[in-house]
């Protein structure tokens, strides 16, 4: 009976030394890692041979990957999901977009929810979606031709005989008719909602838009099978400069052909460049047509406004400048 407690006891005190020593290894562990069959969360800055191709085909280093798994006594067992991303619009006045790819190695969800937080980590609420990229089915009519022939007659010059006679000739003259429609079916990529439904195992395209308040910064964090992904990347607001324009001529059209003088806080090729409604609530569609060093030419797809605020002052911004998106009149 002795030497059977004392096993129970040495048992106990080995249990429990290997709890400690598990708990002393993390040194920042939340509520949720403390059960040890959670799932875990592995930060891959770098290309790694155990990476799916599928991520490693747009692989960015500036964001790396993120390989979830689900664990057995802290260790991790089987591969659960793999996650990167791929674009970012790190700086984004109110318009933010970010994309991605991902791999489900089981049927579940691609994501549980997402946060959005601001530079002292509060949690902030902004209008937001994911989208993942899928293939649909349409239809298209495909008109079926079919060749129908006549004959015409015509008059020539006969050049052998004297005097030139006009004689009639008969010619066949054949064209193409419609003469009915197949349907067609074919197949394209769309971006359709995504609203936390279960996926099949599989390879997946993915991205979250959202539209902020011009006076924020925020960073957004997905959350994936009880992760938050929180490694990734902001959507900044670094503008410090904007002015407010006066379009009074463009009462009714839907876009505005404005010249930009230069500014020293400009970027030099006007890549800084922001249009939004004076609310500041919508930014605007705008083309840069042409800019030398003291101006820039702007195509600027108003909607009619006469009185819109022009912001710019950002080092690290992109052109926002898109011809698709503007409309003339």
């Amino acid at each position: 009976m002795v030497n059977t407690m004392d096993k129970q006891t040495k048992i106990g005190f080995l249990f429990m030394i290997f709890l400690a020593v598990a708990l002393f290894v993390s040194a920042e562990v939340s509520a949720l890692e403390l059960n040890p069959f959670a799932n875990s969360k592995t930060f891959v800055p770098e290309l790694k041979e155990d990476m799916s191709d599928f991520l490693k085909e747009d692989f960015n280093s500036k964001y790396g990957v993120i390989q979830l798994s689900k664990t057995m006594l802290w260790f991790e067992t089987d591969r659960i999901a793999e996650y990167s991303l791929t674009e970012n619009t790190d700086q984004c006045l109110i318009n933010c977009e970010s994309k991605g790819k991902a791999v489900l190695y089981t049927d579940g969800k691609l994501f549980d929810n997402k946060y959005f937080l601001n530079k002292k980590g509060v949690e902030v609420e902004i209008d937001s979606q994911y989208y993942i990229k899928e293939n649909e089915t349409y239809y298209e009519d495909v008109p079926q031709y079919k060749e129908v022939c006549s004959f015409v007659e015509t008059t020539s010059n006969n050049t052998l005989k004297e005097p030139i006679l006009k004689e009639p000739i008969s010619q066949e003259v054949c064209t193409q008719e419609v003469v009915g429609y197949d349907k067609v079916e074919k197949t394209r990529e769309v971006w359709n909602e995504y609203n936390f439904e279960t996926l099949k195992a599989g390879e997946y395209e993915w991205k979250i838009i959202g539209s902020k308040d011009i006076s924020q910064s925020v960073d957004f964090i997905p959350v994936a099978h009880g992760k938050r992904l929180n490694e990734w990347a902001w959507w900044n607001n670094d503008w410090e400069f904007k002015r407010l324009i006066n379009l009074t001529a463009n009462v009714g059209n839907f876009s505005y052909l404005y010249e930009v003088p230069y500014s020293e806080n400009m970027q030099e090729d006007y890549d800084d460049l922001i249009f939004t409604n004076k609310a500041g609530t919508e930014e605007f569609n705008f083309t840069i047509q042409s800019y030398n060093s003291t101006s820039a030419i702007v195509r600027i797809n108003s909607l009619g406004e006469t009185e819109i605020y022009m912001y710019y002052g950002n080092p690290l911004a992109t052109s926002a400048s898109s011809a698709s998106d503007t409309h003339f009149n």
